[in-house]
C-alpha cells in the first residue's frame, strides 16, 4: 500500500506496474508550499520528491551555495526547472531499492526509532533499560545532533562511542563480505 500525497506524481505507480508489483495507492493528504526559515548555512539540501522541490522553492526558500542532493531523476528534473543544474542524484533509486526499503524500515529503522531516545526521553523509563538505550548508536547520534543544533558542545564520550561503533560494525561487515567471497 502506498500512503502519499493526493497530488503526487504517477511515476512510482508506473514503475511498480512495469515491475508487476501489486499495490494499492492511497492518497490521503495534500502537499502545500511551506515557508522554511533556514537558520544557518547548510552544506547540503536533500530532496526526496519533485513535490518537495516545488514546496521548498514556491515557499520562498532559496539555495545559494548548498549542494543539492535528490533521490532520483524526476526530482533532479524538477530542480533543473528552478535553474539548479549542479545536482547530485542518488545512485540507487530502483524498484529493487523500493522493495528493500520497507524491510529495512520494518526491521531496523522503526525499532531503532522507538528504542533510541528519538521520540521520547529515556529518562522516564527504568534506569537499567534507559542506560542500555542511551548507549545505542542512534541514541548517541540523536543526543549529539540535539546538543549541536541548540548551540551546545557535543559530548566527547558520545563521539568516542560512535567511533567505536563505526570500527566494530565496519570490521563485522568486512568479515561478512570476506566470508561470502570465499564460499
Amino acid at each position: 500500500m502506498l500512503l502519499r500525497a493526493g497530488n503526487a506524481s504517477y511515476v512510482l505507480d508506473e514503475m511498480l506496474e512495469t515491475a508487476n508489483i501489486d499495490f494499492e495507492d492511497r492518497r490521503f493528504y495534500e502537499m502545500q508550499p511551506v515557508k522554511v526559515q533556514l537558520k544557518d548555512k547548510a552544506d547540503y539540501i536533500v530532496f526526496a520528491s519533485a513535490k518537495g522541490v516545488r514546496s521548498f522553492f514556491d515557499g520562498g526558500c532559496k539555495a545559494t551555495s548548498e549542494k543539492l542532493l535528490c533521490i532520483g531523476d524526476e526530482t533532479a528534473a524538477e530542480l533543473k526547472k528552478y535553474r539548479h543544474n549542479d545536482v547530485i542524484v542518488a545512485s540507487r533509486h530502483s524498484v529493487r531499492g523500493l522493495a528493500d526499503a520497507p524491510r529495512f524500515t520494518n526491521y531496523v529503522i522503526m525499532p531503532m526509532s522507538f528504542l533510541c531516545n528519538t521520540f521520547f526521553s529515556s529518562e522516564s523509563i527504568p534506569y537499567g533499560v534507559g542506560r542500555f538505550i542511551s548507549l545505542l548508536p542512534l541514541s548517541i547520534t540523536c543526543s549529539v545532533v540535539r546538543t549541536v543544533s541548540t548551540g551546545g558542545e557535543p559530548d566527547p564520550n558520545g563521539i568516542l562511542f560512535l567511533i567505536i561503533y563505526l570500527i566494530v560494525f565496519s570490521a563485522v561487515s568486512f568479515g561478512f563480505v570476506y566470508k561470502k567471497k570465499n564460499l
